[in-house]
């Protein structure tokens, strides 16, 4: 993800409820539909590191459980 799309990314999850409603009055349909496209890939990038992080672990338990039978 680019910088300029990370920061656009950031101002929209910090916005509060009442900021979203007024940005989302306001935006227009293109607007609208890069913020979905942001939150989506976003949302993509953080499930291909829940399961990076599960593989990363099953590996690590797997070396660790060298070190452990007796």
């Amino acid at each position: 993800m680019k910088r300029r799309d990370r920061e656009n990314l950031e101002f929209l999850l910090n916005l509060s409820p009442e900021g979203f409603d007024h940005w989302y009055s306001q935006a227009s349909d293109d607007d609208i539909e890069y913020a979905d496209d942001l939150i989506t890939m976003k949302e993509l990038e953080l499930q291909d590191q829940q399961v990076l992080g599960t593989a990363d672990c099953v590996d690590a338990q797997k070396i660790l459980l060298q070190f452990t039978k007796g």
